[in-house]
Order: C-alpha cells, then structure tokens, then sequence
C-alpha cells in the first residue's frame, strides 16, 4: 500500500529531514539494519515513498518553504540520489511508483493542472497525459508496463485511467454508483485498486472500490462495514497483490481507522498489527516509532520520524536517550502505542484520555483541561532542565 512500502524484507519509512530503510516487523529469528539514504543538505524535506524488488527507491524532496517538488530517485540505498525533471515548463515533478524494470511513474508540474509521465531507467520523461483532459496524473505501474491514475476536466471531480504500455489513456468503467473514481495501484494481472465517491468530500463519503481483470469496477464498502460490525464513514482500497488481495483503511469519521484486506472468495477481513499484517501504521524494527504512529496527521508522524532519528542516533553514539513525558500529548500518545495491547490495536488521534488522571480530580470539564495543559507546561519545563539546559525550545530543535 502506499503507506508501507516493502519488498524482500525491507521497509521504507519517510521521517523528518532524515531518510531511513528500515524492516517491518516479521519473524524474530531475522535481524534487521537500518540505513540512512544519502541526499544532499539543501534538500530540506526529504520524502522516498516506493521501491521495486531490486532495490531502486523512488521519492521527492523539497526546500524549507516547500514552494516547489521534485521527484528522485536512488539506485539503490546505497547510492545517491537522481533528480527526475518534469516535463519542459513545468519546476514541480513527484513520482508515485516504480516498477520492476525501473520505470518510474508520477506527474509533471502541479494538481490542478497536473500532467502524468513516466521515467525510463536513464531518467528521460515521456509525457502520458490524454490530451482531451485538463489534468492526469499516474500513481502505479505494474511489471508489464501498464498504468493507472486519473483524469479530470475540472479538478477535483476525477475519472479513473488505465494506461496500457506504451499507449494512450482509457478512461476506465466508473459503474453507476460513483460521480468520480481514482486509481491508485495495478497488479501484474491488470487488477486495479483504487476510490469511488458518491459525494466529494476529502476523505468523507469515499468508498473502496477495485476493478477486475476485465475492466469491471466492483464496490467493498459494504463488506468493510460487515467485518467491521459497525458504520464506516469512508474507506478506501490502497494496494492489490498478485494474489488479487485487496488491502486499504478505514474509518468512522471520528478518529478510529482500521486495516482492512478483501478477496472475492473471503470478503473483507480486519488486519492485525502483529504477524506479517501491516496494516496502516508504519512500523519500525520494534525500537523505533516511525511514520503514521497515531490516528492524527502530521504532528504525531513527525514527531514519530524525529524520535525515531534522535533514538538511533543516540543509541548508535552510545549516548542517554529521552521520551517526552505521558502528561503531554506527545508522550501520551507514544505511551499509548508503546503499552496498548498488540492485538487489535487501532491507531488514534491524541486526547485528553491518553494522558495519566489528574490528582486530586477535577470535575468541572473546562477546567480539568486546562489542569491537564498547566500540569503538560511544568512536566515540559522540568523535562527541557533536564535535558535541554531548561530551554522548552531545544526539545524540538
């Protein structure tokens, strides 16, 4: 899936300024190393999201104003790393998915007036854009060379493309359930994941959705619900195997997402975060937090990649690491994944219910908050004294 990227053992996760390859949790008997992909220091913001059986690691990097994108790629993780060039005119590129033969796939400029393209291994860009659309963009490529993404007229109201290899765009079969669909990954067997929506509304009223071999576009929702024993507000379907497994999340709308997998034969199953189920947290080697740590965006996966960098560092320089205390947010959020119980972990936004009760309790709501936050402010700044020479600044420098 987009989220997890991982071929012959091996797990990219993005992080903050840093870039590191490191295993998903398998089987205890394997040992696992984590590497730091190499990238220049004015590269602000480094992102890789893919690699292809063989090593080659796509992704992008941005300036410290994030003002403009550019797609890369490494070779393999010990190499540096290759800027891909959008097309003529256009500063923008990022790349989406990489294929066994190293052809990359991903768009020239920037949404709303996106164009699709491809990379050959030499880095050369061809542009895939049907000419009778206003935007396109390509997120997967398969082994045979076909592609998928979408098209639009009029941004955002998209329409599901399949790129068959080295020929024009087909818009692919939408059903009469969806006023827009997006493609997001192909199987070696032309199987496409992707989202349908019947109302627009990011992330609301998305629905997971697959087309078969032949074209046909079939709705999962349903049987995400029924897995689920319970109503989800949106889901949507990220990754198809070759086994023609479908894998993507879900959630209520109100901060539970959960994993999902669906075959034909099996209907929709839940995915445990233990065993070889990924699910859609980013994971680590079983020291490190990484990636999409909770169920909130941003703040937790950035405080996840830069906790993750400041442990390895300090435990390969053998030096005294730290976590923030569990009466901040942060803290608590980290101690919750750290403590909850493995199986059926779900992934959660951070809330006042995380952190530790409050002695003596408050009743009153309004100001049991604002205890817990004056409570947060003096555990930090004992917590910077400590470690920071009392400068609360420091901690996040």
């Amino acid at each position: 899936m987009r989220d997890v990227i991982g071929h012959k053992g091996k797990l990219i996760i993005p992080c903050v300024v840093l870039l590191i390859l490191v295993p998903p949790i398998l089987a205890d008997s394997q040992s696992w190393e984590a590497v730091l992909l190499d990238s220049p220091d004015d590269w602000f913001y480094v992102f890789p999201n893919n690699m292809n059986e063989s090593g080659t690691i796509i992704g992008f990097w941005q300036p410290a104003d994030f003002s403009e994108t550019h797609a890369i790629v490494w070779k393999d993780a010990d190499s540096s790393p290759q800027v891909l060039a959008g097309l003529e005119g256009d500063t923008d590129s990022w790349s989406a998915n990489v294929n066994a033969s190293g052809t990359v796939c991903g768009i020239s400029g920037n949404w709303p007036d996106a164009r699709a393209v491809t990379w050959n291994g030499k880095g050369e860009v061809t542009d895939r854009h049907p000419e009778d659309q206003a935007g396109s963009d390509l997120w997967s490529i398969n082994d045979k060379g076909e592609g998928v993404g979408s098209a639009w007229e009029e941004w955002p109201w998209t329409w599901a493309c399949f790129w068959p290899k080295n020929d024009d765009a087909v818009l692919m079969d939408k059903g009469e359930d969806y006023i827009s669909t997006w493609a997001i990954a192909i199987n070696n067997n032309s199987w496409v994941a992707g989202i349908g929506y019947d109302i627009y509304e990011w992330p609301y009223y998305a629905r997971a959705i697959y087309w078969d071999g032949d074209g046909k576009v079939h709705g999962i929702h349903e049987a995400v619900e029924y897995a689920a024993d319970m109503d989800l507000l949106w889901s949507m379907a990220y990754q198809v195997t070759d086994k023609e497994e479908i894998v993507g999340y879900a959630g209520d709308g109100y901060g539970l997402i959960m994993s999902f997998a669906y075959t034909e034969d099996g209907g929709a199953i839940l995915l445990d975060q233990d065993g070889e189920d990924q699910g859609f947290a980013w994971q680590g080697s079983g020291k490190y937090l990484v990636g999409a740590i909770g169920g909130a965006p941003w703040a937790p996966w950035a405080w996840g990649g830069a906790t993750a960098a400041v442990w390895m560092r300090g435990t390969e320089k053998g030096e005294t690491t730290w976590t923030l205390p569990a009466e901040t947010m942060l803290g608590a959020l980290c101690h919750y994944i750290a403590h909850a119980p493995a199986k059926g972990y779900q992934p959660t936004n951070v809330a006042f219910g995380l952190l530790p009760p409050l002695e003596p309790p408050v009743k009153n709501k309004g100001a049991r908050k604002q205890a817990y936050v004056d409570r947060a402010l003096r555990d930090i700044d004992v917590f910077a004294a400590e470690i920071a020479g009392g400068d609360r600044d420091r901690i996040l420098a």
